[in-house]
């Protein structure tokens, strides 16, 4: 049997990086998260010195952050972005808390939301409700 070790490795290894794709029109094409109306990718051949070929970006979904978790506000937003760039880039699970961003990537965050979310199961199995 794996450890939970190598089946995390495993799961990383095996997320693919994806490429920023074009159809048969030479016309961008956006993964299914993304948000048009926050979308800053730019189209094919087209590159802006600031953000280069821009990024994939998904509608926020809200966080709310219950009790003072280390003096954090308690409210923010997550968000899924990748970078429209030609070649294979990964997606991010992108986090604003009180002002603060922090990126991390899908692969590691399903991973540690699995761990957590197994700790959680236990914890609620174990509560008298």
């Amino acid at each position: 049997m794996a450890s939970a070790r190598e089946v995390w490795l495993f799961t990383v290894v095996m997320e693919r990086k994806q490429a920023c794709e074009v159809d048969h029109a030479g016309e961008l094409v956006h993964p299914e998260w993304c948000d048009l109306e926050r979308c800053e990718a730019l189209p094919p051949g087209r590159k802006d010195e600031r953000r280069w070929w821009g990024e994939h970006r998904s509608a926020p979904v809200a966080l709310e952050v219950p009790g003072d978790l280390y003096g954090l506000a308690r409210t923010g937003a997550v968000w899924l972005s990748r970078s429209a760039a030609p070649w294979g880039c990964e997606t991010y699970l992108r986090v604003e808390v009180g002002g603060h961003r922090s990126a991390v990537p899908v692969c590691t965050a399903r991973g540690v939301l699995d761990r957590v979310g197994g700790l959680l199961a236990v914890a609620v199995g174990e509560a008298r409700w």
